[in-house]
Formats: structure tokens, sequence, C-alpha cells
């Protein structure tokens, strides 16, 4: 018998969790908290900061459980400074400051401890392009 429920949270899935995020929605690293606000919804925030740039991502989540582990679509902003010249794809570059949109289409893998590890594709949107990205994650629900 598969003990999978699909849709609502299960008890064994906790509401917060901290987690680091190697290349996914702030481009290179990132640190996170993400707190489940209703059922299978969750909002993430999160900041990057390296020696020329620094990133907040800020994204709302709905996740789908299948057990203790899950799928999570999501989508939102990414707050972004850039101290040099920044290439991002062929001849486009990123300076200055801005605001771009960003998502994510994530899977999940939860240990029953509370250890996670996850994978996602995270394109941004920017000057009217989408720009294909990705990123793992792992971290611990409390």
């Amino acid at each position: 018998m598969m003990p999978l429920l699909y849709g609502i949270c299960p008890a064994q899935n906790l509401p917060n969790s901290i987690y680091a995020e190697v290349f996914g929605n702030a481009g290179g690293y990132s640190i996170n908290y993400e707190r489940i606000v209703f059922e299978n919804l969750s909002v993430r925030a999160g900041f990057m900061f390296v020696s020329d740039a620094s990133a907040f991502p800020a994204l709302v989540n709905y996740r789908i459980y299948a057990g203790e582990n899950y799928f999570s679509v999501g989508a939102g902003i990414l707050s972004w400074h850039i101290y040099s010249n920044y290439k991002i794809m062929n001849d486009e570059s990123l300076e200055g400051s801005g605001l771009m949109f960003t998502a994510r289409i994530n899977y999940t893998l939860v240990a029953r401890n509370g250890l996670f590890l996850g994978i996602s594709f995270t394109p941004f949107l920017y000057n009217g392009k989408i720009i294909p990205f990705g990123g793992f994650s792992f971290g611990k629900e409390f």
C-alpha cells in the first residue's frame, strides 16, 4: 500500500525551514527562510552577498505533497545591486540596482529528521527576456 497523500500539508512537514541554495533564485548562492502560511502556501525570503553584488529573492510558493516530499511552484521578485558590470547572457549585462521577476519549479526530498535536499528550475525575466537558470538547495525544517 502506498502511503502517499497529495494535497494537504502532512503533519510531519514542519512549518519553518532555513536553507542554502546554490545558484537558484539569487543567481549565485543564497541563505533563505521559508514559512508555510496556509496549508500548501509558503513565503520565502533570502539574501546573497559577494564582493561585487548583493541579491534578495522573495517568493510565494504552492506545494503539492507526496508523503514527506513535495513538488512546488512559485513566483516572486529578485532585488539586486551590482557594484561592477556583470554579464548575464551573451552581451546582456547588469550594473547598478534593480528588480526582476523570478520563478521556481522545485522538487524536494525530506528526511524524517527534517533535513532536506531540493533541485529547482529558477528562470528570471529581465528586459523582456527569459533567462533559464537552476539550483540546488539543502537545509532543515523545524
